[in-house]
Formats: C-alpha cells, structure tokens, sequence
C-alpha cells in the first residue's frame, strides 16, 4: 500500500478514465470511484478500488478529486444538480483535478465559483480520448491552475501521462489542448 494517506476519489470511470484510475491502483493508492454506470466501476473494484455509493459522499471525502466525464451536460449535472450535485459537498481544502472535456464558458464559471468558496482549490487538465494507449495518455496532459496545488498532485498525474505541461493560471478546454498537441507533435 502506498503511504499517501490523502484521499482519492475519482468520479467518471470510462475508457481512459478506467485506465487511469487502474495506474493508480497498481501503484497502491487507495482510490474509491464513482460512476452513473457503476458497471463500468466493476474491474476497478475487483482490483482493490471502493466504490462510493454516490458522488456527493465521494465529493465529501476526497483530498484529491479526479473528475473526468465524457459530455459537458454530464459535467454540470455531477457540480450543479439540485438533489445529486456535489458543488456544496467538496471537502474542505480538496484539490479538484478536472480532466473532463468542456466548452471555455463553462470551464471559467465553474473554477470562479469553485475558488470563490475560497475552501477548494481547482486544477484544468481536460484529457482528449485520442491516440491514448491502455495505461497512458500518449498526448501531454496540460495542466492549469495553481502552482502549489499542481505540486501536490504532480506524483499521481506522473504514474498516466508520459509528459506533463505546467501552464499557470489557465483555464483550458478540450479543442485548445487537442490543438496544442497537433502542432508539437505534427512532425513525429
């Protein structure tokens, strides 16, 4: 088992999420996941993950929470839902690591209101499902957000993405990241 005693919740078990949350694991991390699909939950928990019965428990225990679901309607729903929403359950301090692909207008909204509780701290890392292998993320995963807390969370994002990018306080959408990777990478 791996010494870190911060808790990792992870919300949106997909494809490469499920990859991703896998490296975690295989490294001895203690992880608990929560997915709307809880199937796509199942391989995960068999190899050592908890499952959170929903996410606002996960939200209200996780230090570091992974969220990385496939649509922005999807995204809003798991923040803003009345009933189900876990906007007002993000645990004190926590460290939100957004990977989930969304539109520019939103991703600002969402980190102002986050950092405007001035209790959560958010960092923007939106992932593209392209050219990624089982295990890692083939295209450098770009990360925005504040320097301190991309710090604390660089040891668990190293174990998935072969090259990581420090930006700062930017908030990045999907299309921009994708962007960014086809011009570095044009000529390999």
């Amino acid at each position: 088992m791996n010494p870190e005693k911060r808790k990792i919740g992870w919300i949106g078990t997909g494809e490469t999420s499920n990859s991703l949350v896998y490296q975690l694991i295989r490294y001895g991390y203690d992880v608990t996941v929560f997915d709307l699909d809880e199937i796509s939950t199942k391989n995960l928990v068999s190899l050592g993950a908890k499952f959170a019965v929903n996410a606002q428990e996960l939200a209200l225990a996780s230090d570091y929470l992974f969220v990385s679901v496939g649509r922005e309607e999807c995204l809003k729903e798991i923040f803003e839902d009345k009933y189900t929403g876990i906007m007002s359950c993000i645990k004190d301090d926590a460290i939100i690591i957004d990977l989930s692909p969304r539109k520019t207008d939103y991703a600002k909204d969402l980190k102002e209101r986050l950092w405007n509780e001035e209790k959560v701290h958010i960092l923007d890392a939106p992932i593209h499902d392209e050219n990624n292998s089982a295990q890692h993320l083939k295209m450098p995963l770009t990360v925005g957000g504040d320097h301190a807390e991309y710090l604390h969370v660089l040891p668990l994002l190293k174990f998935f993405s072969q090259e990581l990018a420090f930006v700062g306080d930017t908030v990045f959408t999907n299309d921009n990241v994708y962007a960014e990777y086809q011009i570095k990478y044009s000529d390999v």
